[in-house]
């Protein structure tokens, strides 16, 4: 408690962290206290002369221990002292000396000045005690009316009491009293310890109301920030209420003259039918009778493909979110087009590095609608002229922990500025105008409101598009099969038979327990102890495997992953790989153990070889 309380009135205030808070505290600090410090210089003046009637004084009082001589050295050091007084007074009121360091530098300077003055008439005069108070009057103005900040305050005190010592303990006009003047010296060195706490309160009470100050200003600001924020985003929420009244109306206007123009059209051909009848023409109204059912057809679509788009917009549809296998989808979708691209002699084809399920969490229905819709889009804007070159290609890209669905074409391609325009509603960029020019729109929508589903879209004008479907993959591997210990079926073990397996364990025993039981079900079985035999089998193959089975942990602390990434390059991504392990979390986490089927410990033969059966079946049949 002694030690905070000595702190606060001896150590000075800390300086704001903020340099321009800091530099604004000083210019107040200036501004604040600039008509004190003239009114104190003008007070210091009009003291200083009064002191000439002292001097007179004290002449005439011991005119036997003064002279002229005496009383003239002390007129002049009067003289410089009105001097230093009024050139303060004038500096003071220049624009120049309104900066807190211009300032300080001009009353330290001055103060020093003025001490000096005092003490040179204190060694000068045969009376000295009587000099004493312009001293100590000189050191009360510094600590009460001039307001100069502590930390260069301290040093000017240093300085006087350092000019003072040869003065008050060392001058011959001490020699009669010496002990009077160190006691003098003691009382002037207390002063100015009193004085410069006295300074160091009322530099810190400033600073403390300056805070204060800055603090209800930011208050005051972030409240102002608020407001603005809350006036700006009524304005952009007016703005965007305006934009889509506009959106709205366009939409409106264009839906109306899409759907007038094909009622027009229908009107048209029922005329041209009616002509028919009534010239006995069947062959014509025949035409016209086509015409009107393929103008139904369409208006019909256009009808159906509004009222899709407005129940997306408003929220009206539910998905039904579901964990399905992507690959049988793609390729249903694919399948399904592939007689509308030979019509348009466009080759269709799918692109995907194996056929191992994809799982992913979606709406089918909608998700094969996107497909249908892109798919379709690329076979309609195919480039006739490239002839049997033109071709649209789906393909699945395994990511980490996603699937990216591309639709390539080589077709007519996008003009850059025309990029967004094409999810627009009824934007139809092509002379082809055989949609309603909606199917983009709709995409876009389910796309957006399928979870962390996104499009994107690249193209070339001339050359081709890609679309980009990316949604989260799920990876059943990651989570460990739970495997059951369930009677291998006869067809089960068909499905072992002539595979070629390779098992891996460091425990001998294990493994020889392990490949007994798959060699009972007809499987050829390479067997390794180690990792390094296992290398050594995978770079012997006369044959690719079927299958690999191996323990997680190996001899001296190795783990699977080397192997199965070299299985993996000798043989290719599709390779059904199962890891036996206890630490499933750790095995989870390994990156380059993706697409592995991880099975918890500890598990029986027999099971494990059920699940081998069962693995190699879905394989083989994908």
């Amino acid at each position: 408690m002694a030690t905070a309380t000595f702190t606060r009135i001896f150590v000075p205030p800390a300086r704001f962290l903020n340099r321009a808070e800091e530099a604004r505290f000083r210019r107040d600090y200036v501004a604040q206290y600039r008509e004190n410090r003239i009114d104190a210089l003008l007070l210091g003046l009009v003291l200083w002369l009064g002191f000439v009637t002292t001097d007179f004084y004290y002449f005439n009082l011991y005119p036997l221990r003064t002279t002229d001589s005496v009383l003239l050295q002390v007129l002049i050091y009067r003289s410089i002292g009105v001097v230093i007084l009024l050139t303060g007074l004038i500096l003071i009121r220049r624009r120049t000396f309104r900066s807190e360091a211009r300032t300080t530098v001009l009353f330290c300077v001055g103060i020093v000045l003025l001490y000096v003055i005092n003490l040179l008439m204190l060694s000068t005069v045969p009376y000295p005690r009587h000099y004493q108070n312009g001293l100590l009057l000189v050191l009360f103005f510094i600590f009460g009316f001039f307001r100069i900040r502590s930390r260069p305050l301290g040093m000017v005190l240093l300085v006087l009491l350092v000019m003072s010592v040869p003065v008050y303990l060392d001058g011959t006009h001490i020699s009669e009293e010496p002990s009077y003047w160190r006691s003098a010296f003691a009382n002037l060195v207390a002063f100015c310890i009193l004085g410069w706490g006295i300074t160091i309160a009322l530099e810190r009470s400033a600073r403390e109301a300056f805070a204060q100050r800055l603090e209800v200003e930011k208050a005051r600001s972030a409240a102002e920030l608020r407001a603005r924020a809350l006036r700006d985003g009524q304005d952009e929420v007016q703005r965007e209420l305006t934009k889509l009244k506009q959106e709205k109306t366009e939409f409106l206007a264009r839906a109306v003259h899409d759907l007038r123009n094909q009622a027009h059209a229908i009107g048209c051909d029922v005329a041209m039918a009616n002509d028919g009848v009534a010239d006995g023409r069947s062959d014509v109204v025949a035409a016209y009778l086509a015409k009107v059912e393929a103008s139904t057809v369409r208006l019909s679509a256009s009808f159906h493909a509004l009222l899709d788009l407005a129940r997306l917009e408003t929220g009206s549809v539910r998905f039904d979110l579901k964990e399905i296998n992507l690959v049988p989808l793609v390729q249903a979708a694919v399948d399904e087009l592939r007689e509308t691209a030979a019509e348009a002699k466009v080759r269709l084809g799918m692109l995907c590095r194996d056929q191992r399920p994809i799982f992913v969490r979606t709406d089918r229905y909608q998700l094969a609608r996107v497909l249908e819709n892109l798919v379709s889009n690329a076979i309609k804007y195919a480039d006739t002229k490239k002839g049997s070159a033109a071709f649209v290609s789906v393909g699945l890209v395994r990511l980490s922990g996603r699937v990216r669905i591309d639709v390539v074409d080589n077709g007519l391609g996008i003009p850059e500025q025309d990029m967004l325009r094409v999810f627009e509603p009824f934007e139809q960029l092509s002379e082809r105008r055989d949609g309603v020019g909606l199917g983009l729109s709709i995409v876009r929508e389910i796309v957006n409101q399928l979870e962390q589903h996104q499009i994107g879209l690249s193209s070339t004008a001339g050359k081709g598009t890609r679309f980009r479907i990316d949604l989260p993959r799920i990876d059943h591997s990651g989570a460990g099969v739970e495997v059951s210990e369930p009677a291998v079926a006869k067809d089960m073990q068909r499905k072992l038979e002539n595979a070629y397996i390779l098992v891996i364990e460091d425990n001998r025993e294990a493994l020889a327990s392990l490949a007994s039981v798959i060699r009972a079900r007809g499987a050829i079985v390479e067997t390794a102890s180690s990792q390094q035999e296992a290398m050594v089998i995978l770079d012997e193959l006369e044959r690719d495997l079927d299958l690999i089975i191996t323990d997680y942990r190996l001899d001296g602390g190795a783990i699977a992953t080397p192997v199965v990434q070299a299985a993996r390059d000798a043989i290719g991504e599709g390779l059904p790989i199962i890891v036996v392990t206890g630490e499933i979390e750790v095995a989870r986490d390994d990156p380059e153990l993706y697409g592995v089927s991880l099975v918890s410990k500890p598990i029986l033969p027999a099971a494990l070889v059920a699940h081998a059966a069962s693995l190699l079946a879905g394989h083989h049949s994908g």
